[in-house]
């Protein structure tokens, strides 16, 4: 396994765990708020603004979990 993808497992692990204490929409919006601060720190104003601009440019690219809703709520 890549180093992405074993990053990608462990946080979805962290994320499920997050998930037995508090409501979905709460972490996935913590999550936002956390991913855009980092982005927000890491990059330069104007890479700032195009990775904003490129995360909503793919909002018709963005795939559900294979899991059942059920199972978040």
């Amino acid at each position: 396994m890549d180093r992405q993808a074993e990053l990608y497992t462990k946080y979805l692990k962290f994320t499920d765990l997050m998930f037995e204490e508090y409501p979905p929409l709460e972490v996935a919006a913590i999550m936002s708020v956390i991913s855009l601060s980092l982005y927000k720190t890491l990059l330069d104003d104007e890479g700032f603004q195009n990775m904003v601009d490129k995360i909503s440019e793919s909002r018709n690219e963005v795939k559900s979990l294979k899991v059942p809703p059920s199972l978040l709520n």
